[in-house]
This record gives C-alpha cells, sequence and structure tokens, in this order.
C-alpha cells in the first residue's frame, strides 16, 4: 500500500500515547486511524446522524447520557 503523511489533530492524551508508543504499536495505530478516516470519508452519513443514532441505540437500551 502506498502512503502519504497528513497532520491530524488529537487531544494530548492521544498525542502523548502515539509518541510513547513503539514503532510496531505507531504502525497499527497508523493503520487503524486510516481505516476510520477512509470510512468515515466514505459515508454519506454525517457525523451528526451517525452520534444521533449511537444515542437513539443507548436510550433503548435504557442508557442515560451523564451532565455535568
Amino acid at each position: 500500500m502506498k502512503t502519504d503523511q497528513g497532520t491530524t489533530r488529537v487531544d494530548k492524551e492521544a498525542a502523548k500515547a502515539h509518541r510513547a508508543a513503539s514503532k510496531e504499536e505507531r504502525r497499527e495505530n497508523d493503520s487503524l486511524l486510516n481505516l476510520k478516516l477512509r470510512s468515515a470519508t466514505r459515508s454519506q452519513v454525517s457525523i451528526k446522524t451517525y452520534t444521533d443514532e449511537i444515542s437513539r441505540r443507548a436510550e433503548k437500551r435504557t442508557f442515560t447520557p451523564e451532565l455535568p
């Protein structure tokens, strides 16, 4: 597979974990992120629609969101 580099913003914990990971773990993380990004960009479903569906399913299973 041919690859290209890009920059993606992540939270501090994710960045720290990625920097601390071994070369093999970073390669695995990169592969997982690649698959997720490809899936997300191919989908015709918006993030809002996706999260609304997750919330609906959670409520159906009697899970409720925690409020601060």
